[in-house]
């Protein structure tokens, strides 16, 4: 391997490592039809579901190549694996999710951890509450989820212990006390489950072979791994409070959204009058300069007659004084004698 294939090689082997370590994060959206669409982190490449990125990655030859080839590496081995069918785009429909179920069936006598709570194992962890979820690839996991959703509900991390007070491999991933937070952590077990890295493999497993494994919390576990809430603040409640929270939310946002239209139309209305306002005032304005120009010109003429009239006047009078005076003049002896 020439010098220059090493270096390319160390260019894809970084930029994968960027993005699986979260270095480089990819911009995502949801489109009105619930796919997730990507943007290109090395270039303007319009957002595409992640099949479409995939192939533009491959392809990319000329501007940042193996940049691109980092990306497609990443996209391959870690991204598509960990993103569901209906997420990507590429069907068919994934069953009905949390929020349909909620809304359709009865939530009697369920109880839920609150905050929602996902338990992962196999967590290389140390004495350090500040490594409480040091791994990578799963924090790419949870960092992909919660942008998949447009919002980041993951409030924190927090260990529990056994008996023993030893530090177990485990870790408490705790949600926001919200309906998106209980939907998020839904979600992110879904993608373990469907990566056979859900509660099913661990209880079957063991989660000894040190696959990492994760699902939602239930009551139970709680009661049995932290009892007294030493490591996390957290209750039971009734599903059905759940579900009134969905529907309590909804409304909120149907109201926030209403207020929205209406302040909106208030708006472009205010804009509307002021344009308004505006061009009335403004000939308003050509109107009184074109008045006072008129007033100018004929105050301007009557100054002139004035004038005019003043100069004729003048004129007049001393005409008539020479003439008077022509009049009143006493004869000269030579012009007596003449006579």
């Amino acid at each position: 391997m020439s010098d220059s294939d090493s270096e390319d090689e160390d260019v894809r082997e970084e930029e994968y490592e960027k993005l699986k370590t979260g270095e480089i994060v990819l911009r995502t959206e949801r489109t009105a039809g619930g796919v997730v669409v990507y943007s290109c982190a090395y270039c303007s490449f319009q957002p595409k579901p992640i099949e479409q990125l995939l192939l533009h990655a491959r392809n990319s030859k000329k501007k940042m190549r193996y940049e691109h080839e980092g990306l497609a590496k990443y996209l391959d081995e870690f991204v598509i694996p960990n993103t569901p069918k209906a997420l990507s785009g590429g069907a068919p429909p994934s069953p009905p999710n949390v929020s349909e179920l909620l809304d359709k069936q009865t939530t009697e006598g369920i109880e839920t951890v609150w905050p929602p709570v996902l338990i992962l194992a196999n967590m290389p962890l140390s004495d350090s509450d500040g490594d409480a979820l040091g791994n990578p690839e799963l924090r790419a996991i949870v960092n992909q989820c919660a942008r998949n959703f447009d919002f980041n509900v993951i409030r924190k991390v927090a260990r529990y212990y056994d008996s023993g007070q030893t530090p177990t491999d485990k870790v408490f991933v705790v949600f926001e006390t919200s309906y998106a937070g209980y939907i998020e952590a839904d979600d992110l077990s879904k993608i373990l489950e469907q990566n056979d890295r859900g509660k099913v493999y661990g209880m079957a497993n063991g989660c000894e072979n040190g696959e990492k494994c994760g699902w939602i919390a239930t009551v139970a576990e709680m009661e049995r791994l932290d009892p007294k809430q030493a490591r996390l603040k957290w209750s039971p409640v009734p599903l059905s409070e759940v579900r009134d929270m969905h529907k309590a939310e909804k409304r909120k946002r149907e109201q926030l959204q209403g207020e929205r239209d209406y302040w909106k139309r208030e708006a472009v209305e205010s804009e509307k009058q002021a344009r308004a306002a505006q061009s009335e005032s403004h000939q308003l304005r050509l109107r009184n300069e074109a008045m006072a120009a008129n007033i100018e010109e004929r105050r301007q003429a009557t100054q002139r007659i004035v004038e005019e009239t003043e100069k004729r006047l003048v004129d007049e009078t001393e005409r008539r004084l020479r003439l008077e005076l022509e009049e009143a003049r006493v004869p000269s002896k030579e012009e007596i004698l003449t006579r």
